[in-house]
């Protein structure tokens, strides 16, 4: 799968779509040379970013709030919670519950600032506890963070 189209949409590649675009290469040789013929200009690329409001979506944001904004409208609730949620969960008849989708601490996290978020590879930069006190964002800044669990 070209990724021209993204760079030229979005300014950069996300990691987690060059993934997913290296499966696609890797199983587009499993489709037989008639059914390629069929579809030889097919740009998946450009067809996902098709379904999104770019302009008015991302516009001004940094591309590490861009990714996640299509992650999470993406690949969130269509794989990771079909996966490794509901379906898994309802395969073993157990009832769960999955973390941190509360519309509520998606809008507080989108205040937090970039360098809080990731910092080189770490992508759990701001699971740090003290980092997080020590962060000026108003709807963290001065609350208890605590587990959700009640023991």
């Amino acid at each position: 799968m070209p990724l021209d189209c993204v760079k030229r949409t979005l300014g950069f590649v996300p990691t987690w779509f060059q993934t997913f675009a290296g499966t696609a290469v890797r199983r587009r040789s499993l489709l037989s040379g008639a059914f390629k013929a069929e579809f030889p200009d097919h740009d998946g690329a450009r067809m996902f970013l098709s379904q999104f409001d770019v302009a008015g979506q991302l516009a001004g944001r940094d591309p590490l709030n861009q990714a996640l904004y299509l992650w999470s409208k993406s690949i969130l609730p269509n794989h990771v919670l079909s996966m490794l949620g509901d379906r898994m969960e309802m395969a073993h008849s157990i009832e769960g519950r999955v973390p941190f989708l509360d519309h509520h601490v998606i809008e507080c996290l989108r205040q937090v600032p970039v360098l809080l978020k990731i910092r080189g590879t770490s992508e759990k930069h701001m699971s740090a506890r003290r980092r997080v006190r020590r962060s000026r964002t108003p709807c963290i800044a001065g609350r208890n963070i605590r587990s959700s669990r009640r023991r």
